[in-house]
């Protein structure tokens, strides 16, 4: 069986978000990045209650305003994900992935 996914990355909108959210592991995030259906994400109430989803926004344009045009590096991409933290990047420039469950969208 496979696992729940504890992130999501949804680039629609509309009710393909809903349906996501149906499927995040307990204490998952969602993150919307686009909204190619036009259409708002809907969040139901027992997702957020008994589930303890999170609902994150992301917007390129605005992370480059607060954090330069200058060059995108392993730092910069931790910053913005805050699912990774430097001390687990290995001499070989390679994340433990084996950690990334329980770091992944913690607050």
């Amino acid at each position: 069986e496979v696992p729940r996914p504890l992130l999501a990355l949804n680039g629609v909108g509309g009710k393909s978000a809903t349906e996501i959210l149906r499927h995040l592991m307990k204490g998952g995030t969602i993150v919307t990045y686009g909204g190619m259906a036009k259409q708002p994400v809907i969040v139901p109430v027992s997702a957020l209650i008994f589930n303890n989803v999170k609902v994150r926004g992301f917007w390129m344009t605005q992370w480059k305003r607060d954090h330069g045009h200058g060059e995108w590096n392993i730092e910069a991409e931790i910053d913005i994900n805050n699912f990774a933290h430097i001390d687990e990047i290995n001499s070989d420039g390679e994340y433990d992935w084996d950690q990334w469950p329980s770091r992944c969208c913690s607050e």
